[in-house]
C-alpha cells in the first residue's frame, strides 16, 4: 500500500513538473502571427494616416449597405399592434394572470379575489384548485406573445418568475440565447442535435448590424467587431458563469467566428489552427471536478489583432492564475 501511494505521488509530481515546463515555454505567450500579413498591423491612432481612415470607413459603409439589403433592422420593421392584438392583451391583463412562487419553482395561477390581510385567493390553471396564498408570493405574468421574447429587459412585467419562464420557453424551443439589456445569456451547453454554431449560421451574422441580429454568441462577436471598426478602439467580451456553464465553449465559438468571417488575404492564421491551439490548452489545462468533467484550471486572455480594414492578422493567448495544486485524490486529477 505504501509503494502504491508513493507511486501515485510520483506520477502526480511528474505531471505537475511537466505542465509547468509546457506552460512556461509555450502557453504563457502563444502568439501566432502570419509573416505575410505582418505589414498590415494597425498603427496607433495618432500615427494612422488618412488613407487607413478612408479605407476603414469604406469597409464599414460596405458592411452597412450589405446588411441593410438583407434587413432594415427589427426596430424599423416593428409595426403597430392591431386592435385585435390590443384587445387580447387587455383581456389577458384584466383576467389577473399571475405566477405563484414556491419552493419547487413557480406555477401559473389566476387571481380570484382578496382574502384576509396580505392574503389572496388564486386558481391554479393546471388543476383548477382554488387556494389562499400570500400576496408576496404572487408576481404578474406577461402576455403569451412575450413568452419567447429576445430581450428580457423588454418584458411588460419584469420579475423573477417572468424572466425564468422566458428562458425556459426559449430553451425548450431550441433557442439557448437571450438578451438582458446589453448582456447575452447563454443557456446550456446546448443540445448536440441543435445546429446553432454551424458555418451556415455564421454566414447569416457577417456584416450585420446589432438590430438585425437575434441573440447569439456570433452576434456578440459581430457586434464587438463592428464597434471596434466604428470607434477605432479595442473591444472586450467577458465570459462569466459557474463551472460547467459553457464559458470556454462560448469563447471558442467567438474566436472561430471572427477567424472565419474576417480572415486576412493570404494569411496562415486559419480557424482550424486556432482551434487546434485551444485544444492543446484544454488538454493540458483541464481536469475532472465534482461539477464539471472538463473544468478549466486557469484563466485565459485571448487577444485578436485586426488591421485597418477589420481583417484578422494575429492572435495570442495568455494563461493567468493556473491552478497547479494537486487534487486530494491523485487518480481523480488525471484528465480523461
Amino acid at each position: 500500500m505504501t509503494f502504491l501511494t508513493k507511486l501515485i505521488e510520483l506520477v502526480d509530481w511528474l505531471k505537475m513538473w511537466y505542465l509547468r515546463i509546457v506552460l512556461k515555454l509555450i502557453f504563457f505567450e502563444m502568439t501566432v502571427t502570419s509573416d505575410e500579413t505582418l505589414s498590415n498591423l494597425p498603427l496607433p491612432i495618432v500615427q494612422r494616416g488618412r488613407r487607413d481612415e478612408i479605407s476603414a470607413r469604406k469597409t464599414l459603409l460596405d458592411a452597412q449597405t450589405s446588411s441593410s439589403k438583407r434587413s432594415r433592422g427589427k426596430w424599423s420593421r416593428k409595426k403597430a399592434k392591431s386592435e385585435e392584438q390590443l384587445a387580447c392583451e387587455k383581456e389577458w391583463l384584466q383576467a389577473g394572470h399571475m405566477w405563484l412562487a414556491h419552493r419547487g419553482g413557480f406555477t401559473a395561477v389566476v387571481r380570484e379575489g382578496d382574502a384576509d390581510a396580505g392574503r389572496a385567493k388564486v386558481r391554479v390553471l393546471q388543476t383548477g384548485e382554488i387556494i389562499t396564498v400570500d400576496e408576496d408570493d404572487l408576481e404578474k405574468a406577461n402576455p403569451p406573445q412575450l413568452e419567447r421574447c429576445e430581450d428580457i429587459a423588454s418584458l411588460r412585467c419584469l420579475n423573477e418568475c417572468g424572466a425564468l419562464h422566458v428562458l425556459r420557453s426559449r430553451f425548450a424551443a431550441a433557442l439557448p440565447h437571450a438578451r438582458a439589456g446589453h448582456a447575452l445569456l447563454v443557456l446550456g451547453p446546448p443540445r448536440r442535435t441543435t445546429p446553432v454554431y454551424t458555418e451556415k449560421v455564421a454566414a447569416m451574422f457577417r456584416g450585420c448590424r446589432v438590430d438585425d441580429m437575434p441573440p447569439h454568441v456570433f452576434a456578440a462577436a459581430q457586434s464587438a467587431h463592428r464597434c471596434m471598426l466604428a470607434s477605432r478602439r479595442d473591444r472586450a467580451i467577458v465570459f462569466l458563469g459557474r463551472s460547467g456553464s459553457g464559458k470556454t465553449s462560448a469563447m471558442r465559438h467567438c474566436v472561430w467566428y471572427l477567424a472565419s468571417a474576417y480572415p486576412a488575404q493570404g494569411s496562415k492564421l486559419t480557424p482550424e489552427r486556432l482551434d487546434a491551439a485551444l485544444d492543446v490548452l484544454h488538454a493540458f489545462g483541464s481536469s475532472r471536478t465534482g461539477s464539471n468533467p472538463h473544468a478549466s484550471r486557469f484563466v485565459s486572455l485571448t487577444s485578436l489583432d485586426f488591421d485597418g480594414g477589420g481583417a484578422l492578422v494575429s492572435a495570442s493567448v495568455q494563461i493567468l492564475l493556473p491552478d497547479l495544486k494537486p487534487e486530494q485524490t491523485a487518480l481523480r486529477a488525471l484528465h480523461t
